[in-house]
């Protein structure tokens, strides 16, 4: 019963956002020219609105919360929300846009269900986090003296696990690949921090399948 009265109040959400959206009082985003505009998206308990960050624009959506808030009873929790602005808006303009909406909080970066939000032309930048995922893993790893066969199973289970789900919907530069992998090619040589082994084979022979004489990482 309860799932069913959310997807009511979900559904008069989303009627009330159509609504301004179609009288001019909320702009949605088009991602190109001659497509239809996006006004919101909305996933679980979580709600994407999209409009241009005017004061007039501000101050409809903060009504049309307070509209929901009141027809509802759901509190809507103003500081655990967050504000994305283009680069080409002003700090002036974005602090009326914040003034407006009373208490929401701007953020540059952020990610949701674990991918960025938003992605700029550093694409390296944004998915450091795994780079950085990956060395924290193999650091763990560092004093665990484990046979080949262990390291094999923990890079293969593990580490090459780590991208998977941020390459299942965006393309990484291969500047982070390159580098993972050598992060990879570096703990399977290796056996203890800060001491460094012979590489025998190269990463790309390390790469191809087994029946040609490769790891199949």
């Amino acid at each position: 019963m309860d799932k069913v009265c959310l997807v009511i109040c979900a559904e008069g959400f989303s009627s009330l956002i159509k609504q301004a959206n179609s009288n001019g009082n909320l702009t949605g985003v088009r991602i190109a020219r001659g497509a239809p505009g996006l006004s919101h998206l909305f996933f679980a308990d979580d709600s994407l609105i999209f409009c241009k960050a005017s004061r007039r624009e501000a101050d409809q959506l903060r009504r049309i919360l307070e509209v929901y808030r009141k027809a509802s009873g759901q509190l809507i929790n103003m500081e655990k929300s967050s504000v994305f602005f283009s680069r080409n808006m002003g700090r002036r303009q974005q602090e009326e846009v914040l003034s407006e909406l009373r208490g929401m909080q701007q953020v540059s970066q952020s990610r949701y269900l674990g991918l960025p939000l938003v992605i700029g032309r550093s694409k390296r930048q944004v998915f450091e986090f795994i780079r950085q995922k990956t060395i924290t893993r193999l650091k763990g790893w560092k004093e665990k003296m484990l046979s080949p066969a262990g390291k094999e199973v923990l890079l293969k289970a593990v580490i090459m696990a780590l991208p998977t789900y941020a390459m299942s919907s965006c393309l990484l530069p291969k500047v982070l690949c390159k580098e993972i992998c050598s992060e990879m090619a570096k703990y399977w040589w290796g056996q203890k921090e800060k001491e460094s082994k012979v590489h025998w084979l190269s990463c790309s022979k390390m790469s191809e399948v087994k029946a040609v004489g490769g790891a199949g990482v």
